[in-house]
């Protein structure tokens, strides 16, 4: 016998291997646990040395011990328990676990994972142990019997989550969240539906809207409050005509506007000549134009145009007039064939006309020298159109101030102006009547005609347009409405009304198709009372 690869050998074995012949007496003593032994002379029979028991049980070739009391080391079926007495169970693959009837098993196996931490983003790999078939919906595995939880790492059981965390199902009244759940302030609540009782959290959404409804009343209630407290023991003017003009007007809110319709006829119309009757308005609406104290619409700040070589460019200081005139040269400061001023008494004031930029005011006269607040009579209906003129050659680069004024000035203001758009359908009808109309023009005649009443927000109709006859005039016609029809404004309508602010002092409001107006405006208490103190000056003196 021999001893080959003892232990701690030039292998590092932790057994001892011996060849014999079946004749030889096997070793005993100091033979560590697993040892082998090969019977040279019997087809190199094996066996294995088992130190507790203190035998040598022979191996078969095909890996089976030779008989049931022993498990070979190429594996088999055990019949009893192992005890490890405490020991561990190293390098197993997988392990199978059968129940008591040996009708279900389960195989657990250890595999490696890889994943991403949902927070830092940083690629992580860990190991677990997972149940083969896990993907098998039929089959459903579960561990019982886990005790709570006592440290971070420890698993924990269902009892355990439902009594320390809320469910993504929600929780209910008989297992209700108990404290406070605190966020990282980044993390946010989504999918929240419309609250319907009391302690129901609400969406952003949800706050906003109410906060926009908040604001709006609000909003409005400022507005209402502010008009309010403007027209407390406020002195109200009015003016009537189209247009209509007021030079102490205080800078607020219009009082009141209202439109009139009015009908006209161009000839004098009998059963074989009619005479197509047209309304106010009847090209779908009519504008409202507010314009300030200066008349002169070429000064409007960002009024621009090039003319034979001359820039004209309005801003708030006056026009700048500059270039070499080419050829002789004009610009409009008011084309009164676009819009006719109104017939009275207003005073002009230039600053910068000279010989090299002169003013023209048609049917008053030419200007190369500045005049200030010049009273200028405008009592026919020529054309008043007020030009500057640059003649050819002129080299020029200054400003000039030109203002047309219903009242005295001391200092420019360039043209502002405001519009107002109504929609009208059916157009604005109206009737000359002798006496019960609802409005009166300048010339003291009357009109039945149909209205739109902004300060109350209302259209109202008072004629009805179907009923007229071509073939009869217009104090000829049967279409007066027994009773009027109030129809509400829109709130565009109304927005668009309340905008509308008069100019101080001076305001001029007209508007278009020839319909008619009534102003309602806020004087301004210090004019007014200069105005009645020199009333009575001039009384007494």
């Amino acid at each position: 016998m021999r001893t080959v690869n003892k232990v701690g050998g030039a292998n590092g074995t932790i057994f001892t291997e011996f060849y014999g012949n079946t004749t030889d007496v096997k070793p005993t003593e100091d033979v560590p646990n697993g040892s082998a032994f090969y019977e040279i002379d019997h087809n190199m029979q094996e066996y294995r040395w088992d130190k507790e028991n203190k035998i040598w049980y022979p191996i078969t070739r095909g890996g089976t011990a030779p008989s049931d009391e022993y498990l070979p080391l190429s594996g088999g079926i055990m019949t009893g328990d192992i005890n490890m007495n405490g020991n561990s169970l190293l390098n197993a693959k997988s392990i199978t676990l059968k129940d008591e009837t040996g009708e279900y098993t389960v195989e657990l196996n250890l595999v490696h994972l890889e994943t991403t931490n949902p927070e830092t983003g940083e690629p992580f790999s860990y190991e677990a142990i997972e149940f083969s078939d896990s993907d098998d919906t039929s089959k459903q595995y579960v561990i019982t019997g886990v005790a709570d939880p006592l440290s971070d790492t420890d698993v924990v059981n269902l009892r355990y989550l439902g009594n320390n965390y809320i469910p993504l199902t929600g929780t209910t009244e008989d297992n209700p969240v108990t404290g406070v759940v605190k966020f990282n302030g980044k993390s946010t609540i989504t999918g929240v539906s419309t609250p319907v009782n009391d302690t129901d959290v609400v969406t952003k959404k949800y706050a906003d809207d109410i906060k926009t409804e908040l604001d709006d009343k609000t909003n409005q209630l400022n507005e209402d409050t502010t008009a309010l407290q403007k027209r407390q023991n406020v002195l109200v003017g009015s003016e009537t005509g189209n247009p209509v003009s007021c030079n102490d007007a205080f800078a607020a809110p219009l009082c009141g506007l209202n439109v009139y319709g009015k009908s006209t006829q161009d000839g004098t119309p009998s059963p074989d000549n009619p005479v197509p009757i047209v309304s106010a308005g009847d090209g779908g609406s009519v504008t409202v134009k507010v314009t300030g104290i200066n008349m002169l619409e070429g000064t409007k700040p960002g009024s621009q145009k090039i003319l034979s070589g001359i820039t004209y460019a309005a801003d708030e200081t006056g026009v700048r007039v500059t270039g070499t005139a080419s050829n002789y040269s004009s610009y409009h400061l008011h084309d009164d064939r676009t819009s006719r001023l109104p017939r009275g008494v207003y005073y002009l004031s230039t600053k910068g006309i000279s010989n090299s930029v002169k003013l023209n005011f048609f049917f008053v006269g030419n200007f190369t020298s500045d005049v200030q607040n010049k009273v200028i009579n405008v009592t026919t209906n020529n054309s008043y159109s007020i030009l500057l003129e640059v003649d050819k050659g002129v080299i020029t680069n200054t400003t000039v101030q030109v203002t047309l004024t219903k009242s005295r000035i001391t200092s420019y203001s360039p043209y502002r102006e405001q519009f107002l758009t109504l929609p009208t359908p059916n157009g604005l009808p109206g009737i000359p009547v002798t006496s019960g109309g609802n409005y009166t023009d300048p010339q003291g005649q009357q009109w039945v005609c149909d209205e739109v009443d902004l300060e109350r927000g209302v259209k109202v109709q008072r004629v009805d347009k179907t009923a007229f006859d071509s073939t009869k005039t217009l104090a000829e016609q049967n279409a007066i409405l027994s009773s009027p029809i109030e129809t509400p404004l829109t709130s565009d309508e109304i927005a668009a009304y309340k905008a509308l602010t008069a100019y101080a002092p001076d305001t001029v409001v007209q508007v278009s198709d020839g319909a008619g107006i009534k102003l309602d405006y806020q004087r301004d208490v210090n004019i007014v009372i200069k105005q009645l103190t020199d009333t009575i000056a001039s009384m007494t003196n």
